[in-house]
């Protein structure tokens, strides 16, 4: 029913079912009509959000751990950001970006055109193949599955992010998926509880993630 209520007065609509939920692009006049719909609980605005990390591994404290065997071997890191470029430290001496995702430009190949994403993929998991070891990530042995959601500009759309969090969701045992890197944002206005790129990180812990 709010489906076709959407279709009727809105234009790009997109599913989300994560957060049983849709995105669309509407009016004034029609956010007016259907406001009164009683299936309709909230209407947020789909919020651009933005690249943010500055954390790294002595913060914390990662080093300690790898000589009791914590490298990240046998696991999936899946960052949601700009993308990633094959880096030595990703593809030397074996490839570990085992599938990349644009939900930006629906490209097949991994790319990065900002760079925040490679950036942080290298944080979490670059094995210093470039730097002789030197700088190397906490997950340095992990698999990389990289999912692009924000543009060349660094920014992308809640929507969008739900949607890459839904394809995590559906492929994290194809992928041996249990973490998943967010370095991204919005200011905050509302409780996280009533957030809805929240409501579906929250999903995903509860999955074991």
């Amino acid at each position: 029913q709010v489906k076709l209520l959407l279709r009727k007065h809105c234009s790009k609509i997109q599913e989300l079912e994560l957060i049983n939920g849709f995105a669309a692009r509407l009016s004034v006049n029609a956010l007016k009509l259907i406001v009164p719909e009683k299936n309709i609980v909230k209407i947020y605005l789909d919020r651009e959000v933005r690249a943010l990390l500055d954390k790294a591994v002595p913060t914390v404290k990662a080093d300690l751990v790898w000589g009791k065997n914590y490298s990240g071997k046998g696991i999936t890191i899946a960052i949601i950001d700009s993308g990633v470029q094959q880096h030595p430290d990703f593809t030397q001496p074996k490839n570990r970006i085992i599938t990349f995702q644009d939900f930006v430009k629906n490209k097949s190949q991994p790319y990065d055109d900002n760079g925040h994403g490679t950036h942080c993929a290298g944080i979490a998991l670059g094995n210093g193949s470039a730097s002789g070891g030197q700088y190397r990530g906490p997950a340095y042995d992990a698999d990389l599955v990289t999912i692009k959601a924000l543009d060349k500009f660094g920014s992308g759309k809640a929507s969008t992010v739900i949607k890459s969090l839904e394809w995590c969701l559906l492929n994290r045992e194809r992928y041996n998926i249990r973490i998943i890197s967010l370095s991204l944002g919005y200011k905050a206005t509302d409780s996280y509880r009533d957030d809805p790129v929240c409501q579906a990180v929250e999903k995903l812990v509860l999955s074991g993630i």
